[in-house]
């Protein structure tokens, strides 16, 4: 009797979307950088949600969100 598999082959090795798909139909338009180092979760909310209410005023698109162990970068764009 095989043993049990737990993940699919497929799950062992996810397939990659290259990135130029990602912004397909936006033009990168810059990031923004939110530093995170050394605050709680309560701080960290209220810093990422007002940096998302920044964007929206400026009638961004929030395309892409990278993480640091120090800041949360967010990649900025507008339909071309």
């Amino acid at each position: 009797e095989k043993p049990h598999r737990v993940f699919s082959e497929y799950m062992l090795r996810p397939r990659r979307i290259p990135s130029c798909m990602k912004f397909e139909g936006y033009k990168i338009s810059g990031v923004k950088v939110v530093n995170i180092m050394e605050e709680n979760a309560e701080a960290i909310e209220k810093m990422v949600n007002q940096a998302i209410g920044e964007v929206y005023r400026q009638k961004l698109k929030i395309l892409d969100i990278q993480t640091t162990g120090d800041n949360m970068i967010l990649v900025l764009g507008k339909e071309s």
